[in-house]
């Protein structure tokens, strides 16, 4: 994001798309998609903090091209509560951290939202206990886990890769 930082703030949901690191994740994922063998069926996202909160945006605007979402330590922008939520998504915060309350309110509204046709949660909620507002290093593993369940190309909306 320009200046360290993504444009997850003050949003006007009827102009999103000129948002200029929206714009900017498209030419990027374009470029990817078009250069190098990578599988569009298979693209993840991944963010912390103000990252976590752009993952989400993606998550909201983009849902059509992004496989599943790892949130961590941010909460969804605020102006789009009203938008409604349909990518897999792991949310992960800190016991300490202050996003913490707003991030068990996301997982809320999205489980709310959830269309996943096996009927399990796309949508978990890990609270690290005693971490802050800090990178939880021993749950990437869970992370990419998580994250490699998923693909979107599939009509039912993401389903899960089960082999039953």
């Amino acid at each position: 994001g320009r200046l360290s930082t993504w444009s997850t703030f003050n949003l006007n949901p009827l102009q999103l798309e000129d948002n200029a690191d929206l714009q900017f994740f498209d030419a990027i994922l374009a470029y990817l998609l078009e250069h190098h063998p990578a599988d569009p069926t298979r693209v993840y996202v991944a963010g912390m903090s103000n990252g976590a909160s752009f993952a989400q945006l993606l998550g909201t605007i983009r849902a059509d091209k992004i496989a599943a979402i790892v949130a961590h330590s941010g909460a969804r922008p605020r102006e789009l509560a009203e938008m409604k939520y349909n990518v897999p998504t792991l949310l992960i915060v800190g016991s300490n951290d202050l996003a913490t309350p707003d991030m068990q309110h996301d997982a809320e509204m999205y489980q709310q939202y959830e269309t996943n046709p096996r009927g399990s949660s796309s949508i978990q909620l890990l609270q690290v206990a005693g971490l802050g507002h800090e990178w939880a290093l021993k749950h990437n593993r869970d992370m990419w886990t998580f994250l490699i369940r998923y693909r979107n190309d599939d009509a039912d909306f993401n389903e899960l890769m089960d082999p039953d």
